[in-house]
């Protein structure tokens, strides 16, 4: 990793996760992995992740933790561990990556006696007298970790309270692909809005999961005042109840996963950002995806986009439930002056990203001897 050029003695990451849905976090490792980057360290995966397209070793384990499933994922954590670590015996690595709470409590000590365990951390940490115990078990393992990656400020504050000072914390924003999300010229447009029979009408993008947390719900209800077209992309533990809310409306178009999201970037007009405001880290891959692709964002008071969003030149609700308010938010974008957003996206290039991340690791690496 110490030139621009690719050579035989490439380092060696081993990503240790196990996600079956498809979403941001799952994204950057596929996207740091991949190309480009796959120039700049070799590969392979412990468990299974959407669209992986390198070597794994799936090991079937269960899913990610959740209020749901954490009691069921804890039983199981000794003997998952156990299988973790044959799997990583089984190849020399230079270090090993990991993303997800039960990856990075339930292994890392273990893994660390093999080489260095990386963090990313994508969202802020969960809070509250229930998250206590997560807390604590994150804080310990962490003084296993060799650094944690964050994406925003906001996350790594959050990081750095919880870990203290003895693990090195650094923040490397989201970024997006400018050569594939750009601008459409106005045909690709044309194109993109006559392939969902759009016409002229102006389009409202919601994308991610379509989970409580994402507050999904506030596009159907603007969507039924918003003269034009909305569209819901993603799946998630809503989908019945936003079926249910958009029933009756030709204007509400839910679309269930997407899997290359560029056209409907390319046919929408503005993109819509709504989140309670907990667990997420800014900017999301959906946030750059969206400003790369020319859509002006709107997003509300308390979804923790604020700042970002603003960076770009959009809109922000004073009152996320006021339908009126996100109208003309939507009103006011169409008219969105791009150059605040162009140069946004100019300095969230995935270049920039990939050598930010570079550094990073050969740092870690290099630390080590």
């Amino acid at each position: 990793m110490n030139s621009d050029e690719p050579t035989a003695e490439l380092p060696v990451a081993t990503v240790i996760a196990q996600s079956n849905v498809p979403g941001g976090a799952e994204a950057y490792l596929c996207r740091l992995y991949g190309e480009p980057g796959s120039k700049f360290v070799r590969s392979s995966l412990i468990g299974s992740l959407p669209n992986w397209t390198g070597s794994q070793i799936d090991l079937q384990l269960g899913p990610k933790w959740s209020k749901r499933t954490m009691l069921r994922g804890v039983l199981k954590m000794r003997r998952e561990r156990a299988r973790v670590i044959r799997a990583a015996q089984q190849s020399v690595s230079d270090y090993y990556h990991m993303q997800f709470k039960r990856e990075q409590i339930a292994f890392t000590k273990a893994v660390s006696l093999l080489a260095p365990v990386v963090w990313t951390e994508h969202g802020r940490l969960p809070t509250g007298r229930a998250a206590a115990p997560i807390r604590w078990a994150y804080s310990r393992a962490a003084r296993s970790a060799s650094l944690i990656i964050c994406v925003s400020n906001e996350v790594a504050s959050d990081v750095r309270r919880l870990v203290g000072p003895g693990v090195p914390v650094e923040v490397i924003e989201n970024c997006v692909n400018t050569e594939y999300f750009r601008e459409p010229t106005p045909e690709e447009k044309a194109t993109a809005r006559a392939a969902l029979d759009l016409g002229d009408t102006p389009t409202v993008l919601w994308i991610g999961r379509t989970d409580a947390g994402k507050r999904p719900m506030l596009a159907i209800r603007a969507g039924w005042e918003w003269r034009g077209a909305t569209l819901v992309a993603g799946r998630g533990s809503e989908d019945e109840s936003l079926r249910d809310a958009a029933a009756g409306s030709d204007r509400i178009r839910l679309m269930g996963h997407v899997t290359d999201t560029r056209t409907l970037y390319w046919a929408s007009d503005i993109f819509m950002f709504t989140s309670t405001g907990a667990g997420e880290g800014y900017p999301t891959t959906t946030m750059a995806e969206a400003a790369a692709c020319g859509l002006p964002a709107v997003t509300h008071v308390g979804s923790g986009a604020e700042r970002v969003i603003s960076e770009m030149g959009g809109h922000v609700v004073p009152d996320g439930d006021d339908v009126n308010g996100w109208i003309r938010a939507f009103e006011g974008a169409l008219s969105n002056s791009p150059e605040a957003r162009r140069t946004w996206v100019e300095s969230h290039s995935l270049t920039s990203w990939i050598a930010q991340h570079r550094g990073a690791l050969e740092r870690v690496m290099k630390a080590v001897g």
